[in-house]
């Protein structure tokens, strides 16, 4: 093949790029990527005009890395997303790869200059290869700069290597890019914000793909946010393409090794070894709401406006200071179950008279809704005699009271949940279960996702309030069904099932 013809062919096949421009061998997994890649870069002979954002969720070595560092050298070395032309050669490009640590973010790095220095080896079957002989990208890698995190290439493109854990993405504003990565990105401690105020924007001038990868980690701040995001894309309701992969599949770890591997993981905690080896989201321990029960509450697509006939409650936690909790104000359309959370609204600080005065439009709204609210301490005292019109229900949290709203919430959340576990795997049976319905609100996901009984160092305003709604329709229902206020339908004999 001349090289003229290899150079054409490399850039419309990213699984042909590696494997002759790189002479690098790669796993089942590491393939279907590229391959999406390619699918997603190239309609035929013609090049996609859309920013691609895409997923690679996968075990504990599976590939990931070295992948990565493909993907980057694929990109600068075509400077994919810049029309070809005058000023081509000499137009300084740059991908980013990044992540919540240091280490990991410089790791892609590492492997790039493996791999253009032909130092990259690997072991199939017993045999140890090596991409030195079969690299024919040999003048590509011009140097580095280790305490800047850069690498730079002969065609003036460069790669970064950035940590959002130590600046929270500012070390890379102000810089366009044609690629940017995010490995484990769920060890962020604010993906969300992150991905919308410093990665997107960085994507604007000449951006072709954003790309998130990680094995789930049941203890990142930012793994309730990458859950919904997942199972988002996995149905269709966001652009997120999802490739997923296994650390059975590597086949640069020996047969004998990942078949031991897998028995211990499994013969340990069968449940963690389904995020150790196929990275699957699991709950084992630490946070009172698991997180598949969390993103069954994310069925509605937006928020709701009042309707006649309907019955509405407001919940209200109350947050006044600027530096510390929101004020949060849940609408709970109560009129029958499954319950809907249609509307909320959060503010931190703020004049209490101007929240005060949010709430009482909001009732009116929401057809004279009832209200509960939080009575602890001296705010929630002055809170409630000034909203004495309203006739507020109170919610003071003594540890009985507050325990009992977290189990009415955790029985809200999982009713009619029915689960068995097959082979370390959890199996929903009835996957639509539960008894709250919502639109979704990151704030709530991510509070829901880390609280714990122990909440005096947690943000837990959002939180706060939804057990308040949960505690108030239970006790309005579950236990005193000749109590039934001013709503309308009698739900004793539902609640009292749950």
């Amino acid at each position: 093949m001349s090289q003229a013809k290899a150079i054409k062919r490399g850039l419309k096949d990213p699984v042909f790029f590696p494997t002759y421009w790189l002479g690098i061998e790669l796993n089942p997994f590491q393939k279907r990527c590229l391959e999406k890649v390619r699918k997603a870069l190239w309609d035929g002979d013609y090049a996609v005009s859309d920013l691609i954002e895409m997923i690679w969720k996968a075990g504990n070595r599976s590939g990931k890395t070295v992948l990565l560092s493909i993907v980057h050298i694929y990109f600068a070395y075509y400077k994919i997303g810049i029309t070809y032309g005058p000023g081509y050669e000499t137009f300084k490009y740059r991908t980013f790869d990044i992540s919540p640590q240091s280490r990991q973010a410089k790791e892609c790095l590492k492997y790039i200059e493996e791999i253009l220095t032909g130092r990259l080896s690997w072991v199939i079957e017993g045999r140890r290869y090596s991409n030195g002989s079969s690299l024919k990208l040999k003048d590509f890698f011009e140097g580095k700069n280790e305490n800047l995190g850069e690498l730079r290439y002969t065609n003036r493109s460069i790669t970064y290597a950035f940590s959002t854990g130590e600046d929270q993405g500012t070390g890379f504003q102000g810089l366009p890019a044609g690629f940017i990565s995010y490995d484990e990105c769920p060890l962020s401690h604010h993906l969300e914000t992150e991905l919308d105020s410093n990665v997107y924007s960085r994507l604007g001038d000449y951006g072709k793909l954003v790309l998130l990868v990680a094995t789930p980690n049941e203890q990142a701040k930012s793994q309730q946010y990458f859950y919904h995001l997942c199972n988002q894309s996995l149905k269709g309701k966001n652009n997120f393409l999802i490739e997923t992969g296994s650390y059975l599949e590597n086949i640069f770890i020996p047969m004998a090794k990942r078949e031991s591997h897998e028995k211990t993981v499994m013969s340990r905690d069968p449940i963690m070894a389904r995020q150790i080896l196929f990275g699957e989201f699991v709950s084992t321990s630490g946070s009172m709401f698991e997180g598949i029960a969390i993103e069954r509450l994310w069925r509605l697509e937006h928020e709701l406006e009042p309707e006649a006939n309907r019955e509405y409650l407001i919940s209200v936690d109350w947050g006044v200071s600027d530096k510390g909790d929101e004020t949060v104000m849940l609408v709970w359309d109560v009129t029958e179950v499954p319950v809907r959370i249609v509307k909320a609204y959060a503010k931190r600080g703020g004049d209490p008279y101007e929240l005060i005065a949010v709430l009482k439009n909001l009732t009116m709204a929401y057809n004279e809704a009832e209200v509960i609210l939080d009575g602890d301490g001296m705010g929630g005292t002055v809170f409630k005699k000034l909203l004495r019109d309203l006739k507020p229900h109170v919610f003071n949290a003594g540890q009985d009271e507050k325990a009992n709203a977290l189990f009415y919430t955790q029985v809200f959340m999982t009713k009619n949940r029915k689960k068995r576990i097959e082979n370390g795997e959890i199996i929903e049976d009835n996957p639509e279960f539960g008894w709250i319905h919502s639109s979704y609100y990151p704030d709530l996901a991510d509070q829901l996702a880390t609280y714990q009984l122990d909440d005096k160092k947690l943000k837990q305003d959002w939180v706060s309030a939804f057990y308040m709604g949960c505690w108030q329709i239970w006790k309005r229902f579950g236990d005193k069904p000749k109590n039934r206020g001013s709503f309308k339908l009698n739900l004793f004999k539902v609640y009292k099932t749950a």
